[in-house]
């Protein structure tokens, strides 16, 4: 069953260091014809690292995008083990 909504991540890809910040952008778009609220949560993030993600609930009706800012900030005490992180 395919799930009623659309996500897109911008930028799709992030090399960075321990101890770096930035910003991501998180885009939903509600392809159901009914009213959906989708809440927000980080999966996959090494360890030590903050995330702050506005808002964390996106409601939308049929058709619409809504989107959420992600701030991310790497630790450093410890760092995270080198590699390719996959958020979700």
């Amino acid at each position: 069953m395919a799930v009623p909504l659309r996500v897109e991540l911008t930028p799709d890809r992030v090399d960075a260091q321990p101890g770096d910040a930035f910003a991501l952008q998180v885009s939903v778009r509600n392809t159901s014809d009914v009213v959906e609220h989708y809440g927000l949560e980080l999966l996959g993030l090494p360890q030590n690292t903050g995330a702050r993600l506005e808002p964390d609930l996106i409601k939308l009706r049929p058709g619409e995008t809504g989107s959420a800012s992600v701030r991310l900030t790497l630790g450093t005490d410890p760092p995270a083990m080198a590699g390719v992180y996959t958020v979700g």
